[in-house]
């Protein structure tokens, strides 16, 4: 995305294939693209007219490379020999319902979970998981709801290790593999009950609560600008998308995990911005003083 206008061929395709391929893989990544598309049609607006070849180039070359995608995923799949029934999986509507569940704080759980097996296609589970939704919606109310994000939000946001050993334990053999000295030393550090586990979790939630502080920053005070440059525009509008997506959806924090080198990237911009907004400050009040001692 970064890349010079004037070669933005293979660029445009190749998003368009690891888009669809991403999306495969962790849904929320579409959100990138659709934050690129917002951008690209903002930065249109005016000039539409003038450049519409140039924009449907653009246009054809994403649809292409999401076809382009699709076909290689059908042929990854196929390459595997395995037999997939589309009929048992579990659509936007099951997640979305598993986020409206208050009782469960919006998290994963075998009630709905055992629900929606209860269905033998996707077209009746999917009506199935919207009526229930909806209806719990209805039930909340606004101060529910808003009960209901803020519960999501801590779940997703207040834990710097991202629920480490809370989870997907597959690297606990690994540990115990290797240079027995390293591996000590590492053991304690990483491994839950470690004598230096608890400063890894102290270590863990400082970084992650200065990267949010700062990364707040560019969401709500940089929020426009004259030097906001379109690929901030890009993270920006990420960021809010897997917000909302975590609101709406089942809350997890590893699901927001794989927005972390975005977050970094725009951390990283706002201590520069923060860092020239300080030194102009500096700048400007040894200027009235020097100012005042001249008169």
């Amino acid at each position: 995305y970064i890349c010079k206008k004037k070669k933005y061929t293979m660029p445009v395709l190749a998003m368009g294939v690891l888009a669809c391929i991403g999306y495969y893989i962790k849904p929320q990544i579409i959100i990138v693209i659709i934050a690129v598309l917002m951008t690209t049609a903002f930065s249109f607006r005016k000039k539409w007219l003038s450049e519409k070849s140039r924009l449907l180039k653009i246009a054809l070359l994403a649809v292409g490379g999401l076809i382009g995608g699709y076909c290689l995923v059908t042929l990854a799949v196929n390459a595997t020999n395995m037999e997939i029934n589309k009929e048992m999986s579990m659509g936007m509507p099951h997640y979305l319902m598993l986020g409206l569940n208050e009782e469960y704080g919006g998290m994963i759980n075998i009630v709905d979970q055992e629900f929606s097996r209860t269905f033998d296609t996707s077209k009746e589970r999917n009506a199935a998981n919207l009526e229930v939704a909806f209806e719990r919606i209805r039930e909340m109310g606004p101060g529910g709801m808003l009960r209901l994000w803020k519960n999501k939000t801590l779940t997703n946001f207040s834990d710097g290790t991202f629920a480490w050993w809370e989870e997907g334990e597959f690297f606990a053999d690994q540990m115990y593999e290797g240079n027995p000295t390293i591996r000590a030393y590492l053991s304690s550090y990483f491994c839950e009950g470690g004598s230096l586990y608890e400063l890894f979790k102290g270590n863990s939630q400082l970084l992650w609560m200065g990267l949010l502080l700062l990364m707040c920053v560019g969401l709500v005070v940089r929020v426009a600008g004259k030097d906001v440059r379109r690929e901030e525009t890009v993270l920006k509008l990420s960021l809010i998308g897997i917000i909302v997506f975590e609101l709406l959806f089942e809350a997890r924090a590893r699901y927001l995990f794989i927005y972390v080198p975005l977050m970094i990237l725009l951390t990283c911009h706002n201590i520069g911005w923060v860092t020239d907004k300080c030194k102009a400050f500096a700048a400007k009040k040894r200027k009235k003083k020097e100012s005042g001692k001249n008169r």
